[in-house]
Order: structure tokens, then C-alpha cells, then sequence
């Protein structure tokens, strides 16, 4: 990384020196050198921002896992629905198509394809954005063309120096979030069979500090359709769901 590629990074998530090399872990001067290329970004230091950042991950080139974002719902306090529209997802509110419902509370729904504003009357209520698989997907098509990337607009949506400097809303909550881990098929070692998972924990090999655990297995018209396995509750902080 070089002088022109940090100061392109810190201006796309919107930082100034000083914010940068708080959120980074060094000084607004020394941002300021390796701008300049007066001083040299050494590997040390590009990984020490790009982990600071959230850009970082360790890429196993033997893993067959696919990580992603499969649900997400994000409440914002002190602000308006074409706020969270126009500055925070990038869509305009003329995009969306309002609807009149009462939904946990919230009087209105602003739907743009998938992607979801609730509006209430009750201003403690904020306002919740939600994002199913799809409208997940259909946000990051949007991103792309702005050029981000998903992971990178939530990090800037959840930085607190982000949204009070720029006076977007106060504080923001997420009351729901899911992360898929998908297992992609690999010809020469097949996929990992859960029934085994389901056999060890039947002869407890399994240590867990989740108290539920809900295996089903459904048929349809006479066939099996694969096995599901449930970890925690719904009613918990955190559930896990393993499918074939």
C-alpha cells in the first residue's frame, strides 16, 4: 500500500487524519507521512490498519466455506426515514413504496424491492432497516456500483465518529443479525455428514453451553429431506442451524 491508496481509504470511509488515526491505532502525523510517501507503509502497518478496519481476514486456500450475511436488521435513533434513506443505504425515498401497517409497533413500511424502512409515530421506536437474504444481496448490487462493499458500509454504518460528526442519528442497534457458513461441495472429499455431528452428540462427545438442541428431519411425498439441527432457542442471544 502507498501514500495516494491510504488517503483514497480513509476518504471512502469518510475519516479525517485525526478520526483515521484514532480508529487505526496511530497518529494523525504519521497518517499524514504515509500519505505523503514520506514515510514507508510497511507490511506491519498495512495489516495493523486493514484489521483496525475490518479488511483483514486470514484466507485458508484449502477452505471450501462460503461466509456471508443472511439476514440483518439495523435500528437508527434521532433521525428520519429520508435520512436513512438518502445518506445512510444511498436510495433516495421516491424508490420506495410506502405502505400503511402496524408491525411490531411501526405504522409504516418503505419498501424498495427487498430492502425495508419502518417508520413509527413514537420517535423511541427509531428506524428499523431491514435486510432479508435478498434485500441483503440487492443493497450490496447497489454498494457495488458506489463502490463498496458490504462489509465496508456496515463498518462505516456502525462507526460512531461517522454518523455523530455528520449528525445522521445518535446512536444505531442491531436486534438481529445472521451469518451463513455455507459448505461448498468438494468432489474429492464429499461434505461433512451432520448425522455425525448428531450421533456424537447422542453419545455425548459434544460439549456445548447451549441448552437446546432440536434435530428434525422431514419428508416429503415419501422422502427424506435432509437433516436439521437446532442450537439455542429463539428467545436466546444467539441460535445456531445446521442444514443439508
Amino acid at each position: 500500500m502507498d501514500g495516494k491508496e491510504l488517503k483514497k481509504l480513509r476518504t471512502k470511509f469518510g475519516y479525517t487524519l485525526r478520526s483515521f488515526g484514532q480508529k487505526v491505532g496511530l497518529s494523525h502525523m504519521a497518517i499524514q507521512y504515509y500519505e505523503r510517501d514520506e514515510r514507508t507503509i510497511t507490511e506491519t502497518v498495512e495489516r495493523q490498519i486493514k484489521q483496525a478496519l475490518g479488511l483483514s481476514f486470514d484466507i485458508k486456500q484449502d477452505c471450501d466455506l462460503h461466509v456471508h450475511l443472511d439476514y440483518l436488521r439495523l435500528t437508527f435513533f434521532d433521525t428520519s426515514v429520508e435520512t436513512i434513506g438518502s445518506k445512510v443505504i444511498g436510495i433516495d425515498l421516491s424508490y420506495f413504496t410506502m405502505q400503511e401497517k402496524n408491525i411490531n409497533n411501526y405504522k409504516r413500511v418503505y419498501s424498495c424491492g427487498m430492502i425495508k424502512l419502518y417508520w413509527s409515530d413514537d420517535p423511541k421506536q427509531g428506524i428499523m432497516l431491514e435486510l432479508s437474504g435478498q434485500g441483503l444481496k440487492e443493497l450490496e448490487d447497489h454498494l457495488e456500483e458506489l463502490g463498496f462493499t458490504l462489509i465496508q458500509w456496515l463498518l462505516v454504518v456502525l462507526d460512531e465518529d461517522y454518523f455523530l460528526s455528520n449528525h445522521y442519528y445518535s446512536r444505531v442497534q442491531s436486534s438481529r443479525i445472521d451469518l451463513a457458513i455455507d459448505e461448498m461441495w468438494n468432489e474429492e472429499n464429499g461434505n461433512y455428514d451432520i448425522h455425525d455431528l448428531q450421533e456424537k452428540y447422542q453419545r455425548g462427545l459434544v460439549e456445548t453451553r447451549l441448552e437446546t438442541y432440536d434435530p428434525r428431519e422431514t419428508e416429503k411425498r415419501g422422502e427424506k429431506q435432509g437433516l436439521t439441527i437446532y442450537w439455542g432457542s429463539d428467545t436466546g442471544d444467539f441460535k445456531i442451524r445446521m442444514y443439508e
